[in-house]
């Protein structure tokens, strides 16, 4: 594999035989989102908030600035070649530190839990909305949910899915009462019940 920034990569694949950890009694429930890229709950009460660092928000402008730069090149030229790896050099930092955070992220998660529970979401169908495609391409939800299933798998823990019709929000954790509905701008509610 020849990455942009010039350096070259052998891929092979090798069956590495999965490492149980230790068993711990915790589960956790991951909710990806914008503004945190995911909010923990933790069977023992706590929750807990992973950061979304915005690595291509970070380096938009820069991107910008070299894809200006790149259009003013004459096409089939030099420059353009040279100004069109600056690109992909500029994204290819920008997955690395987002594929590098998640695995941290992840490996975290899947040490400290031994079941974790994420919600199925139609990530395909939320990128076709033009005011939040970027965003949650940045955030990077699929790679993320990925990681963790990965991870779950060679370390000996257990990832379920979570219907995404399922009305956590409505229903009570105590009790189990359910809301009939529940507008957006709520977000904290007392149980009538």
């Amino acid at each position: 594999i020849r990455e942009p920034d010039g350096h070259y990569y052998a891929s092979f694949v090798v069956d590495v035989a999965a490492t149980p950890m230790e068993s711990v009694d915790r589960e956790a429930a991951v909710d990806v989102g914008l503004t945190r890229l995911a909010t923990i709950a933790v069977s023992d009460g706590r929750r807990l908030d992973v950061a979304n660092p915005k690595y291509l928000g970070r380096k938009l402008r820069k991107l910008r600035r070299l894809e200006r730069e790149k259009s003013r090149r004459q096409k089939g030229s030099n420059n353009r070649v040279k100004t069109r790896r600056k690109v992909a050099v500029a994204h290819n930092e920008v997955a690395r530190a987002r594929r590098d955070y998640h695995h941290k992220q992840a490996l975290a998660l899947v040490r400290e839990n031994q079941v974790i529970y994420v919600e199925d979401l139609n990530i395909v169908g939320m990128v076709k909305n033009r005011r939040l495609a970027r965003a949650i391409s940045d955030a990077g939800w699929a790679q993320f949910v990925k990681i963790i299933t990965e991870k779950a798998d060679r370390y000996g823990r257990t990832v379920h899915t979570v219907s995404r019709w399922l009305a956590s929000s409505k229903t009570c954790a105590g009790c189990g009462h359910r809301l009939d509905e529940l507008p957006l701008q709520i977000r904290w509610w007392t149980c009538p019940a």
